[in-house]
C-alpha cells in the first residue's frame, strides 16, 4: 500500500473538521461564496447543473497520470440572486 492510501484509507477525518488557526485568522479575506449557507440576501445561491463522480485515466503531466477518482460539479447562479 502506498503512502497516500495508508494515510487516507482510515475512516473519519484525518485532520478534523474544525478550521485551522490560519484559516480562522484569514477568514475575513474569503468571499461570501465560501460560506456553506448563504448568510444574507446578497449571497449567491448555486443550482446544480452537472454532478459526476467516477474513475478516469489522467494524462496531464508527470504528477497527474494514471487512474484517478474524480468529482466534477458545476453550478449556476439562480436568476435574480447573482446581481444580474
Amino acid at each position: 500500500m502506498n503512502f497516500r492510501d495508508q494515510n487516507f484509507s482510515v475512516a473519519g477525518y484525518k485532520y478534523g473538521t474544525a478550521p485551522n488557526a490560519f484559516l480562522v485568522q484569514q477568514a475575513h479575506r474569503l468571499p461570501a461564496a465560501w460560506t456553506p449557507v448563504p448568510a444574507s440576501a446578497d449571497a449567491v445561491v448555486l443550482t446544480e447543473v452537472l454532478a459526476w463522480e467516477g474513475e478516469i485515466l489522467l494524462d496531464e503531466g508527470p504528477g497527474h497520470q494514471g487512474l484517478a477518482h474524480v468529482t466534477r460539479w458545476l453550478g449556476q447562479a439562480q436568476a435574480g440572486r447573482d446581481g444580474a
